[in-house]
């Protein structure tokens, strides 16, 4: 609390300071209030997802998750230059035990150079796979769901680094992105493949390029992240370095109250990312199988090969928007004896229901398919099903 404190009172100084200067000043907010009933069948618990050893678990739970925001931007009289601050407040780091925490989200300030060419600098996202399906319930529920992360849907995080944006006509621009290569957070550097030795050293940012086009109601986005990470003083004759890649292509069309939105990536090496990273969970190892880059008998490197694709399908009805959402997400990683495949899904509805402008609920629904995991020479492990049911509160300041 004394840290929320001191952070209100750095913002209104801020403001207070640039009173006579400024041209535009917003300070707004969302609250976000989750109830819902939380499940895993007997499989998912037997296997480690869930938090009992034996049996189906059941537990009704109620967050803030730490999506909810305070936020200040900022822009000069000329309207060239700006500025974005914004913390996250709620429970933190997906944890069952209700706590109160800040973080911060966004802190970035950008200039526009001329009509065409802008330059974003600070923390921020958007730098890649920048669409997301419509789920929200549950993000703190001791799993990533927000967005249906891990389940189809490719999250950048939000990292420091520098983005130049350049618009070539009304549809067609152009974001090009140097990141943080080791992480937002301190520590938080790339996961090495097993067996790996050195010292992560990375001397070059991640990229991210983006090519964000608009065609009347179509609009499609082709981009790539790339990451080679790198390692000093390894074990002969190891290899000291590997790459993280990933490609997507990002789509959404309307068409009077319908909506159609989809993502497809796919690329190598997800596992090996750092958390704040490519926000791809590394569940593949914590299950019993092996993802990510590998090792072999000579000390080469062993891509691995994955894939995630998600689909939104929307109808409008009146101040509700009804969403069917489907979504996949799987590896194949090298091993002597064979590939060991993993391949998870979600399915499930969502809909939004404007009870007034600033009053927002989301009934929810949504099933995770956790998948098999299957590796040469023995039996599949399922890994069972996990079921979120409830509803969502927002409030919009």
């Amino acid at each position: 609390m004394r840290k929320l404190i001191v952070l209100f009172a750095a913002m209104a100084l801020i403001v207070t300071v640039t009173v006579p200067v400024m041209a535009k000043v917003h300070i707004g907010g969302i609250v976000f209030v989750d109830a819902y009933y939380h499940q895993f069948d007997e499989d998912a618990c037997k296997a480690g997802v869930g938090p009992d050893g034996t049996n189906d678990w059941t537990q009704t739970e109620m967050e803030i998750p730490d999506m909810t925001r305070l936020y200040g931007k900022w822009t000069n009289k000329a309207g060239d230059v700006g500025m974005h601050i914004e913390l996250g407040l709620g429970n933190q780091n997906g944890s069952e035990a209700q706590g109160n925490s800040v973080r911060l989200r966004h802190a970035y300030g950008w200039w526009k150079i001329n009509p065409t060419i802008k330059l974003i600098v600070g923390q921020t996202g958007g730098s890649f796979a920048n669409l997301n399906p419509s789920q929200m319930l549950g993000q703190e529920s001791n799993r990533a769901h927000a967005s249906g992360q891990g389940f189809g849907n490719i999250f950048c995080g939000r990292n420091p680094g520098v983005r130049l944006e350049a618009k070539f006509s009304d549809a067609v621009s152009l974001k090009v992105s140097l990141l943080d290569p080791h992480g937002s957070k301190a520590g938080v550097v790339p996961n090495p493949p097993a067996g790996w030795t050195g010292n992560e050293e990375s001397t070059l940012p991640r990229i991210d390029i983006v090519v964000p086009i608009k065609f009347g109601p179509l609009y499609l986005e082709p981009g790539v992240s790339y990451h080679k990470v790198e390692y000093d003083q390894v074990t002969a004759p190891q290899d000291d370095s590997f790459d993280i890649i990933a490609y997507c292509i990002g789509l959404k069309f309307s068409a009077g109250p319908f909506t159609f939105s989809g993502e497809y990536t796919i690329g190598q090496n997800w596992a090996n990312a750092g958390n704040e990273q490519l926000k791809i969970p590394n569940w593949e190892n914590k299950f019993g199988a092996i993802g990510g880059a590998q090792l072999n008998a000579t000390g080469g490197v062993e891509d691995s090969e994955d894939h995630a694709y998600w689909v939104d399908l929307a109808f409008k009805v009146r101040t509700a928007t009804i969403h069917a959402i489907y979504g996949c997400q799987g590896s194949d990683a090298w091993t002597a004896a064979g590939d060991v495949e993993t391949e998870r899904q979600m399915y499930g509805m969502s809909i939004p229901i404007a009870v007034a402008k600033a009053f927002i609920i989301r009934p929810e629904y949504m099933v995770y398919d956790w998948g098999d995991v299957k590796k040469p020479g023995v039996a599949d492990k399922n890994l069972g099903e996990e079921t979120i049911a409830g509803i969502q509160f927002q409030i919009v300041f």
